[in-house]
C-alpha cells in the first residue's frame, strides 16, 4: 500500500509529516485530509486550538507533491 505524507503549509513555512500514513489511493488521501481538517475545525470552534496552517501538501514516499488540499475547501462532513 502506498505511503502518503501530509505536510502542513502555513504561508511560507512547511511543517513536514515525518511518519506518513499508508492509504490505498488518492480517494482515500482526500477522505483522510477532509476528516483531519474537520477535526482541526472542531478544535478551533471549541477553543482548544488554532488552525495549524492553511493547507495540506500531500507527498508520496519519494517526496513528490501529489496534491494540495486547502483547509478552507474541506467539507465539514469529512467526505
Amino acid at each position: 500500500m502506498p505511503q502518503y505524507f501530509f505536510h502542513i503549509r502555513d504561508g511560507t513555512s512547511l511543517e513536514r509529516d515525518e511518519f506518513g500514513i499508508d492509504l490505498p489511493d488518492m480517494g482515500a488521501v482526500r477522505l483522510e485530509a477532509h476528516r483531519t481538517i474537520a477535526g482541526f475545525m472542531m478544535d478551533v470552534a471549541l477553543g482548544r486550538d488554532r488552525m495549524p496552517g492553511q493547507a495540506f501538501e500531500v507527498a508520496d514516499a519519494s517526496g513528490t507533491c501529489l496534491t494540495i488540499i486547502p483547509f478552507k475547501c474541506a467539507r465539514s462532513d469529512g467526505a
